[in-house]
């Protein structure tokens, strides 16, 4: 019964021994500013794409699945640096199947870049690291950007 007992008693006379500071994070972990979430419902996904004003990256994904979960944080760490420039979304495959059909998601998480009217500009399937995503659609977003000058 002693044996059973003790690695709880250890763990909170671990926690007695180390006081935690106002606002800090338990040891080992760093506070991440998490981007704000928003629920909006639109008539169709195409109207969701054409409201936002700005080029939309649509995260593919399923709720059971291992490396969404990682390229959701990434996408939280990385909002701070692309809420300006484009509108984030997350689509449930397992909730909207003919959304992922009509752009053939066949692998999670799978990100989708699409302009303002909606043309799909860059896809990518997978865990992508956050400073290649930034790159990735940045370097669209410039393309985007002299393709309207062009046309000007």
């Amino acid at each position: 019964a002693l044996g059973a007992a003790r690695p709880a008693a250890v763990r909170r006379a671990q926690q007695r021994a180390l006081p935690a500071r106002a606002g800090s994070a338990p040891l080992g972990r760093r506070v991440v500013p998490r981007a704000q979430a928003s629920k909006k419902e639109y008539g169709s996904f195409d109207d969701m794409l054409r409201s936002g004003g700005k080029p939309t990256l649509v995260d593919f994904y399923a709720t059971w699945c291992g490396p969404c979960v990682m390229m959701s944080k990434i996408l939280s760490d990385m909002s701070p640096q692309l809420k300006e420039k484009v509108q984030m979304v997350k689509i449930d495959t397992d909730k909207y199947p003919r959304i992922a059909s009509q752009y053939r998601i066949e692998g999670l998480p799978t990100l989708v870049l699409f302009s303002e009217d909606g043309k799909v500009l860059d896809r990518m399937e997978g865990v992508v690291q956050g400073p290649q995503l930034v790159e990735r659609v940045n370097y669209f977003l410039a393309g985007l950007e002299s393709q309207q000058a062009e046309s000007t």
